[in-house]
């Protein structure tokens, strides 16, 4: 600022001058999308980094956004980083797959910057196998009509075989969510007519399917036969 000074002779005027600067800001936002990911799943772990200009650094988790979206404001021009940090691990029982987890935005004067990124997550599968073994059935015995039901660790029915459905004593369940699955057979006692299945038996077995691997479950059924006397 410039004002004018009148000066006397043989006078001296000080003049003091004064420069008032304002930092340039704008805003950045994040942008953030799923893919693969369940309805339900439970995302607000999901923690982004944020680098920026002269040592600006900061954090925020997803339970911070809404609608998929996280503004900064106030920030100086410059050139900020964002990059998410647990993008692989957040989910349990999801695997991260090609994905955009970190991106620039340059913040302009009273602009806005957005930097996108997308996760794309595809279920952890495994394998159930059921290996089915018998003693003291008579030869000849349809046993076709045994009966397996599988659930999983809510108790919720995810599949419902039979013996026929059997291949060399085992039946494989392919492509199952990981977890804790429980194979129960639903008629042992009643598949033989004039047969009694024997308390040693084992009707029901727990297999813990872990990613692309086959979990294994072992039942074996004991029969004998009901004998009266003349």
């Amino acid at each position: 600022h410039v004002n004018d000074i009148e000066v006397a002779g043989g006078v001296t005027v000080n003049v003091n001058l004064f420069n008032l600067y304002e930092q340039d800001e704008g805003a950045l936002t994040i942008v953030k999308t799923f893919s693969g990911a369940p309805a339900d799943a439970d995302l607000s772990g999901l923690n982004f980094d944020i680098q920026g200009p002269n040592g600006y650094s900061t954090s925020v988790a997803y339970g911070a956004f809404t609608d998929g979206q996280y503004t900064i404001r106030n920030l100086p021009v410059g050139e900020y980083r964002v990059t998410e940090t647990n993008a692989d691990t957040v989910l349990a029982g999801y695997t991260l797959l090609t994905s955009t987890t970190s991106g620039t935005g340059v913040v302009t004067k009273g602009g806005s910057a957005t930097v996108a990124l997308t996760n794309n997550y595809e279920t952890d599968l495994g394998d159930l196998r059921i290996v089915k073994t018998w003693s003291g059935v008579p030869a000849g015995a349809d046993v076709s009509g045994l009966s397996f039901t599988v659930t999983d660790s809510l108790g919720r029915t995810v599949a419902t075989v039979t013996y026929g459905d059997f291949t060399g004593g085992a039946y494989t369940h392919a492509n199952l969510p990981i977890g804790s699955y429980t194979v129960t057979e639903t008629n042992a006692g009643s598949l033989l007519a004039n047969y009694t299945l024997a308390s040693s038996s084992v009707t029901s077995g727990t297999g813990a399917v872990a990613k692309n691997t086959t979990a294994t479950v072992t039942l074996i059924n004991t029969y004998e036969e009901n004998l009266g006397s003349l």
